[in-house]
This record gives structure tokens, C-alpha cells and sequence, in this order.
């Protein structure tokens, strides 16, 4: 009998026919080298679109009228600093990259998020691509008996009706979770994640991880601050600061961040000029976001953003890369071919090359 190599059990010749039919779903074309190590993908999406200019890029040179309410605290890595609410990530700095230079090139919260969840432009509506889990779950199935698309929680803001299956299917739709699906968890984790919706579900996230999820989306939402910024992310920025840094850092205590990829993205970033609400419009210009895992280069900052943190100056990452990235980092070729079920074959991402500087 075949057997499972991460659960030790037996496989059917059901189950091994699937996964082989999977398996023949890539047909290479790109001629791209497999990389790497990832076996499994956790991306944090914060919905709504957080501010880059309060978090992982301030300016506090910037005119008067565009700085935001928050000091700036120096991190791990040299000369690089974050908003002072950012501070335990501050301190695990050389865990993660950081790439300053997201350009979603919509403002649009529902096609920015159709295209940061599936790497492809599509219908305002979504529904005409699969999501990148979806696709993840097709091509490489689940790991032993644990699901292979995960949602915690199912709905995010402003992207219910997103992030689906699309022509793969509603076998391949992403399963939800909520915290106390998983049981009780232990005081000491929550003492250190946070009691309140994020920590709780950040901790989800990593004991879904540790159970062979193979793709967990964890839906971290409400970012979208036109009035009132201040009041909004003093309750908002340290929960995320808090429960993001103790995911990163059990995944490497438990040597996990070795195969999983971690992403931190939202829809894009917010505007440079506070508005006459104390709050910050859409920004498609810039945008920041947090690479993890997966043999990623921690310690280090990938693009750039002029001096009030409207436009990028070097090395603009835009969704189709972010999508390659992490078809690349799990050894899915992105210019391969998927087969539906209705036999007809796609090809997985048409554009978009990964950011191979993560691993240089």
C-alpha cells in the first residue's frame, strides 16, 4: 500500500489516482528553476487597505498636513524604522522582508482585492479567476488529512463574494474557520497573541498550520480609515502588532517558517495628505507588505517610496509578482497549465515573474 508522507497512513487507489491527476495538472512551460522549500502558504490580508505612511514606512520629514499621528522606533534591521505602534514586529524585524514598493494600480477595494487574491486583473463582481488557495489546493491537494484552503474567518470586509473558486469548482473553495472550531486554547498563547478577534484568530491561523492546512487565508479586515485614523489604530495597530509578531515568531521557534510561506498584504495603501476627517483616503500608488518563511531572506527592504510616500521609486511589486512568488515558493511553475473539471486546461498566472530577490 502507498503511504501518506506526513500522516503515515495509507492511501487508497482512489485517493492516489486524485492526487496523481492533480499532480499531472502542471504541464512546466516557464523553464524557471523549482526553489526553495515551502510546503505550505499562510497570507494575511488586510482588508480595507492599511496605512504604509503609519506602520512600515513613515515620514516624519514630510509636510506638516501628511504626517500622521505616530513617532518612529528603530527595528533589528540597520537603519530602518517602523511607527512606534509596530513595535514587537520592530524587534522580529530580521524575520521577515520587508517590500516597500506594493502598486495595486486600483483604488478600488473589490478589484484590488480580486487581484491581491488571485494575481489576476478580473470583474469588479470577482468570480471570473480562481483564488490563489484554490489554485493550490488543485495543483498540490492537502497535506494528509487536513484541509487544503482555509478562511479564518470565512467573510472578509469589503471581499465576501471574492476570493472563490471560480471554473475549478466548489470542491476547491476555501474551507472557514473560526477559533473555537479548533478547540480550547492554551491561556499562555492567548496571553501572548491577544484575547481580543485578532489575536484569537492569528492563533487559529498557526494551529491550522501546524495541522497541515495547506493554504490559510487569515482575513485580518477594517483597515479602511477616512475619518478619525487616530482613534481607529490605537485599538487596531497594536493588536496587530501583537498577534502578527507572536505567529512569525512561534512559526520559527517551531522551525514551521522553514516551509511555510508567510505574505502580509492589503488592498493597497493610503493616502499621503490627511484628509479634512482626520483620516487617510484610498492610495493605489504605494503600498507596504511583510514576506516570511520558506527560506526568505529576513533583515531586508525591497523597493522604495519618495519622500512624502506617494510614489515608488524603486522596484514596484504589483499583485501578478506576489502571486508568482508564491506559486514559486511552493515549486508550482506560475506559466503552468490547470486542468478544470470540465477538461479543458488554463494557464495558472499568464504574467507576473516571482521576487527573486526574497531569496538572494
Amino acid at each position: 500500500m502507498n503511504v501518506d508522507r506526513y500522516s503515515g497512513k495509507g492511501i487508497g487507489r482512489r485517493e492516489l489516482l486524485r492526487r496523481s491527476a492533480a499532480a499531472l495538472a502542471l504541464a512546466p512551460v516557464s523553464g524557471w528553476p523549482r526553489p526553495i522549500r515551502a510546503t505550505r502558504v499562510l497570507t494575511v490580508y488586510l482588508g480595507g487597505g492599511i496605512s504604509h505612511l503609519d506602520t512600515f514606512d513613515p515620514k516624519l520629514a514630510a509636510p506638516s498636513q501628511h504626517r500622521g499621528p505616530y513617532g518612529t522606533i528603530p527595528t533589528r534591521t540597520p537603519g530602518v524604522r517602523f511607527a512606534d505602534p509596530m513595535a514587537r514586529l520592530a524587534r522580529c524585524s530580521g524575520l521577515f522582508a520587508l517590500c516597500r514598493s506594493q502598486v495595486t494600480g486600483t483604488d478600488q477595494h473589490e478589484t484590488a482585492a480580486q487581484w491581491m487574491l488571485t494575481g489576476r486583473y478580473g470583474d469588479m463582481r470577482g468570480g471570473d479567476h480562481p483564488a490563489i488557495g484554490s489554485l493550490i489546493a488543485r495543483v498540490l491537494g492537502p497535506i494528509g488529512s487536513a484541509a487544503g484552503n482555509v478562511a479564518v474567518p470565512r467573510a472578509h470586509a469589503f471581499t465576501w463574494e471574492l476570493g472563490g473558486p471560480a471554473w475549478l469548482g466548489r470542491e476547491y473553495d476555501s474551507v472557514g474557520a473560526a477559533p473555537d472550531d479548533l478547540g480550547p486554547a492554551a491561556d499562555s498563547d492567548l496571553d501572548r497573541y491577544g484575547r481580543g478577534a485578532l489575536g484569537r484568530q492569528a492563533l487559529a491561523a498557526r494551529r491550522l498550520l501546524e495541522r497541515g492546512a495547506r493554504f490559510v487565508l487569515l482575513n485580518q479586515g477594517g483597515w479602511d480609515a477616512h475619518a478619525d485614523l487616530a482613534r481607529h489604530y490605537d485599538m487596531a495597530l497594536p493588536a496587530l502588532d501583537r498577534s502578527i509578531a507572536a505567529l512569525l515568531q512561534d512559526l520559527h521557534a517551531s522551525g514551521l517558517l522553514d516551509e511555510t510561506l508567510v505574505v502580509m498584504a492589503g488592498d493597497f495603501g493610503r493616502a499621503p495628505r490627511i484628509n479634512s476627517h482626520g483620516g487617510r483616503d484610498h492610495w493605489a500608488h504605494a503600498a507596504s507588505m511583510l514576506i516570511a518563511g520558506a527560506g526568505v531572506r529576513g533583515g531586508q527592504v525591497i523597493g522604495a517610496t519618495d519622500a512624502a510616500g506617494a510614489g515608488v521609486t524603486e522596484r514596484p511589486i504589483r499583485p501578478a509578482e506576489i502571486a508568482a512568488t508564491i506559486y514559486h515558493a511552493l515549486g508550482i511553475e506560475p506559466r503552468s497549465l490547470v486542468r478544470g473539471p470540465d477538461g479543458g486546461q488554463r494557464v495558472l498566472l499568464p504574467q507576473g515573474d516571482p521576487i527573486h530577490e526574497l531569496w538572494g
